[in-house]
């Protein structure tokens, strides 16, 4: 078992406490599938951490962008699309540290927050599109390009592009 022995532990102990009915969980493909699903859905955190970056909690923007001071403050932001606010676990809202530059957010960062959320895409769509190499942008992220050469209209066809593949 190697590294996870604790972890496989823990959840047999807690499927053990959920007393499930033995037959729904009596083949080998049936329990297989569900440890695959369960090792998925307890590392979909740790993965998106890997591809996005740091996450930020409220105070932790507020504390970088020092304009705001409340929970309330930094979320009339993301509502009016000048921040990428992502919904967690337990009704907690996190905010990629990849939207920041110094004190400010990205260049462009609301044009392209606005394009695509068109598409209706979950945040963490739209986030992972920040993050993840664009043919458009000679296979840079939208993050690298607009460090380096700011906000223009390359960028912003390449959101439009992005939006309308994630509205399909």
């Amino acid at each position: 078992m190697g590294s996870f022995a604790v972890a496989t532990q823990a959840f047999q102990k807690t499927l053990e406490r959920l007393e499930l009915p033995e037959d729904r969980l009596a083949g080998r493909e049936e329990q297989e599938r569900l440890g695959r699903r369960a090792a998925l859905l307890a590392t979909s955190e740790i993965t998106w951490d890997q591809h996005l970056g740091p996450l930020y909690s409220w105070s932790d923007v507020a504390a970088v962008l020092g304009t705001v001071s409340s929970r309330q403050g930094v979320n009339d932001l993301a509502r009016r699309k000048r921040l990428l606010a992502l919904p967690a676990s337990g009704g907690r809202v996190l905010y990629p540290a990849f939207q920041f530059r110094g004190a400010r957010t990205l260049p462009g960062l609301h044009e392209l927050l606005i394009e695509l959320a068109a598409s209706e895409a979950s945040p963490w769509s739209q986030a992972s599109w920040f993050q993840t190499a664009q043919d458009e942008l000679d296979e840079g992220t939208p993050v690298g390009y607009l460090a380096a050469r700011g906000f223009d209209e390359r960028v912003l066809r390449s959101a439009r592009r992005a939006a309308g593949r994630l509205a399909r």
